[in-house]
């Protein structure tokens, strides 16, 4: 028991892939000392190199055996019929004729029924066709990464969707010699990918959400080589009654936090570019909080009016106080505000990104400045940019005081 057992396992290590775990790659092409002998159909081939594999091999075999067993069922039938034309006048070698060509009928009946009930059941039951096991795809980034330095996520997502291509075209073929050769293709393009994937794991930060930056990242993301990477994707949105496909865009505020006052940087890629992977250049001595949004455009916002007051509480109780209005028309774009405010109103609150500032110093760089997302009724806790002390317009045009001079309006879910 014990010797066939062994003999089995050795005979298994033998007949699976002796060219892929034994032999160099020449040796694997050497053809068989054994001539197997070619069958009566294209659907499979006899084994030609000690390359072939053992699910090969079952498959040869399945095939060689119905054919045997067809000819024996024939074989069968020509020799009870030749014994029947003979057996004239003897009784009995007549009936054993019969039984001989009936039991021949029977058999190939038998074959020729299995074949058939496990066709009708799954063709894939009597192919026996094993296909090649192609590897798993390391997974696409979507999103926003913030990357120490400049790596190739762009390369990494091209050579991605060539996988994904290339995974697809696998799946619907048919034929086992195509399906090899983009099963080892597909290994290839799969083998680079793990690098290029454990080494972007390495250099970047995948955004989950608004807050602070981890601690093991604090100091790294720097505008010495720092980059934000846009991984941007088709989705479907509604405007009014109607739905339509375009790109997911992005927005990201990035915060350096300072002794007396914030340094934002503002980021934005509009929607309905191109699907792919966008990058801006980290522009910050160091990225300290995040706050991302699914960028939205103006038609998708119901409600885009924003209005500050000249006072707490939205003016009430005081008479002859100013109000300014905006819409969301000029979208990032810096307006001129008439007075310092003190209390703003949002219109939509959950879709909308406020920036009040008392001056941009580049563009996408806000110091002196605050990002609003929701109502607030008294500003004179952001003292950065609040006039405590009730400055003359024209003083606070001078900078004579610290008032927010500027304010810009965008739109996006924050996440």
């Amino acid at each position: 028991m014990k010797k066939a057992l062994l003999l089995f396992i050795l005979s298994l290590i033998l007949f699976t892939s002796p060219g892929k775990v034994i032999l160099s790659d020449s040796a694997a092409e050497r053809p068989l000392e054994i001539k197997y002998p070619n069958l009566p159909t294209d659907i499979v081939s006899p084994p030609t190199t000690v390359d072939t594999g053992l699910p090969e091999y079952v498959r040869y075999v399945y095939y060689l055996i119905i054919a045997i067993s067809g000819f024996f069922v024939v074989g069968a039938l020509v020799y009870g019929g030749f014994r029947y034309l003979t057996s004239v006048g003897n009784p009995e070698a007549t009936k054993d004729a019969k039984e001989q060509i009936l039991a021949a009928l029977i058999g190939g009946l038998i074959l020729l029924g299995s074949w058939l009930i496990l066709h009708t059941i799954n063709p894939k039951l009597v192919d026996l066709n094993v296909s090649p096991i192609i590897p798993v795809v390391p997974p696409q980034f979507t999103g926003i990464l913030l990357c120490v330095k400049d790596v190739n996520v762009s390369g990494y997502y091209a050579k991605r969707k060539q996988a994904e291509d290339l995974t697809k075209q696998f799946k619907e073929s048919k034929s086992p010699q195509q399906q090899k050769s983009l099963a080892e293709e597909i290994k290839k393009i799969v083998t680079e990918l793990d690098k290029m994937y454990q080494e972007i794991k390495k250099q970047c930060y995948l955004v989950p959400g608004k807050g602070d930056v981890p601690s093991e990242w604090k100091g790294k993301i720097t505008k010495n080589g720092g980059i934000v990477y846009f991984i941007t994707e088709e989705i479907t949105i509604r405007v009014g009654e109607e739905t339509k496909k375009t790109t997911k865009g992005y927005g990201l505020i990035l915060t350096e936090k300072g002794m007396t006052f914030d340094t934002n940087q503002w980021i934005e890629l509009e929607s309905g570019k191109e699907v792919g992977v966008w990058y801006s250049w980290i522009k910050l001595n160091r990225v300290d909080t995040i706050i991302p949004y699914i960028y939205m455009k103006d038609e998708e916002i119901p409600n885009r009016k924003v209005i500050v007051y000249e006072e707490v509480n939205y003016n009430r109780g005081v008479e002859k106080k100013q109000t300014q209005e905006f819409e969301g028309s000029a979208k990032r774009t810096w307006q001129e505000l008439n007075f310092s405010p003190r209390s703003l109103n949002i219109g939509n609150e959950e879709k909308t990104i406020v920036v009040l500032t008392t001056e941009e110093k580049e563009a996408g760089i806000v110091k002196n400045g605050y990002f609003f997302t929701q109502d607030d009724p008294n500003l004179l806790k952001y003292y950065w940019i609040t006039d405590h002390l009730k400055c003359p317009i024209e003083s606070i045009k001078r900078g004579g005081c610290p008032a927010a001079k500027k304010i810009a309006i965008s739109y996006g879910q924050i996440y």
